[in-house]
């Protein structure tokens, strides 16, 4: 039935289809599978360029883990947020400030130093723990305010610390060196 060259053509894309019609199940399979080594690969690549990218600009890796208590801030979500500054004036007017002070005044300083001062905030639930990596310069200093309901200064710098686990309590934080 395919004896001229069109007629093949016609002829091997009826197979396709019709093996397609046949066993549509093999080739959605196929095709996910193909579909989901592509983006891992894709994913894998990814990571391994922006790791390439922070080393060539100079950026160094802290890895660090946040741990509640289950009585955290009288059992009541605490708001925590890490900071990291540059320019030595600036990192010693951060590191006078108490997590009070700080959350008060973080948006005047934060508009007014949008290139030198970075920050990430979380909400942080009783019994939580968060894992983070955190990418700066070696000339940075990182700092973590904790926004308790009763007074005290509730700020750690954590750019002095190697692997820090961050034991956040009922009224207070401290840190534990990972080893």
């Amino acid at each position: 039935p395919c004896e001229r060259a069109t007629q093949t053509a016609r002829c091997s894309s009826w197979k396709v289809r019709k093996s397609a019609l046949l066993f549509p199940a093999k080739r959605q399979v196929a095709m996910r599978r193909a579909t989901k080594d592509i983006s891992s690969l894709r994913w894998f690549l990814l990571v391994l360029l922006l790791g390439q990218a922070a080393c060539a600009v100079g950026l160094q890796a802290k890895p660090v883990r946040l741990v509640a208590t289950s009585d955290v801030n009288d059992n009541q979500a605490l708001t925590v947020e890490i900071v990291s500054g540059d320019g030595a004036s600036l990192i010693s007017r951060i590191s006078a400030l108490t997590a009070q002070d700080w959350f008060s005044q973080r948006e005047a300083l934060l508009k007014d130093h949008p290139e030198e001062i970075r920050s990430t905030k979380w909400e942080i639930l009783p019994g939580m723990g968060v894992e983070l990596t955190l990418m700066h310069r070696p000339s940075q200093a990182i700092f973590l305010f904790a926004n308790y309901a009763g007074p005290g200064e509730h700020r750690l710098r954590l750019d002095t610390f190697k692997q820090p686990i961050i034991r956040l309590g009922k009224y207070r934080m401290e840190v534990v060196e990972q080893k």
